[in-house]
């Protein structure tokens, strides 16, 4: 068995891929081992009162606020977080593109806008309506470490749920979860949520990792041999081994690969922002 193994390990091919799978490796930490801070946004949104494509209330029925009626209300939650590797201080963030919540309509409100969390008191975050634009809500902080964010809370009167976040940081992009935004038609939705969750790579080699795992463990001798379609002296016991070993070792690399991207591109919000009621 030992130099059934070394026999194959011994084969340039072999080491082709050995080589090329280390080099995938070395790539994908020397990325990790850079120092960079990330700034990540996952948005939460749900109309609490009105129905309906724009959420109008009904005839009849009247919600008022500071003695002003409003065609409808939404509520969003706004987890701010840095998900790098540094410190994201705020003078990276130009003065003329502040991180901030912007309605879809000019014509709508924040009703409220409201800090409902940070991790350390040190980060000092502040939020607060833009004096010119009542439909924009303004984000302020001094710095956050990485796993570090805030809290926020907004009810606002736009048609849109789902309110967008903007902002720059430089030499950054920022990456937006946005975990229920409303689209104009089914169609487009579908098509959103389809590209938004497919990964190519991941899913590539994970299905070549599945299908080379099951031909070492299902397929018979004979249609192992003619697909590698090597010749051999070696017993058909031994190329049995070997042929059946490179399968396994070709589909657990392949796995492993995709589930190191999966992982690479894993990103929920730290439980140390989930709503305080939740984590009791």
């Amino acid at each position: 068995m030992t130099e059934t193994v070394l026999d194959f390990l011994g084969k340039g091919w072999v080491g082709s891929i050995l080589g090329l799978f280390g080099i995938i490796l070395a790539i994908w930490f020397y990325l990790k081992s850079i120092k960079t801070p990330k700034a990540t946004v996952h948005i939460e949104a749900s109309r609490m009162v009105g129905w309906g494509k724009a959420g109008d209330l009904p005839p009849g029925i009247a919600v008022s606020y500071q003695n002003v009626n409003v065609p409808r209300i939404s509520r969003v939650l706004i987890r701010l977080w840095n998900s790098g590797s540094a410190t994201l201080e705020s003078n990276l963030i130009p003065s003329g593109e502040p991180f901030r919540i912007e309605l879809s309509s000019k014509d709508s409100q924040i009703l409220s806008g409201v800090l409902i969390h940070q991790t350390r008191q040190a980060n000092n975050f502040s939020v607060k309506t833009s004096p010119r634009n009542p439909s924009v809500l303004l984000i302020d902080f001094n710095y956050v470490d990485p796993g570090e964010g805030a809290l926020i809370g907004i009810l606002h009167t736009d048609p849109e749920s789902t309110p967008s976040f903007k902002g720059i940081v430089k030499g950054q992009r920022i990456a937006i979860l946005d975990s229920n935004r409303q689209r104009n038609s089914f169609s487009k939705k579908l098509l959103k949520k389809s590209i938004s969750k497919i990964r190519i790579f991941e899913t590539v080699f994970l299905i070549l990792g599945i299908a080379f795992l099951a031909s070492a463990i299902l397929l018979p001798n004979e249609i192992v041999a003619l697909v590698l379609h090597f010749d051999s002296a070696q017993e058909p016991a031994t190329r049995a081994v070997r042929d059946r070993f490179m399968f396994a070792g070709m589909g657990c690399s392949y796995i492993f690969l995709a589930a190191l991207g999966l992982w690479s591109r894993r990103r929920r919000y730290p439980k140390n922002l989930e709503i305080p009621s939740e984590n009791k």
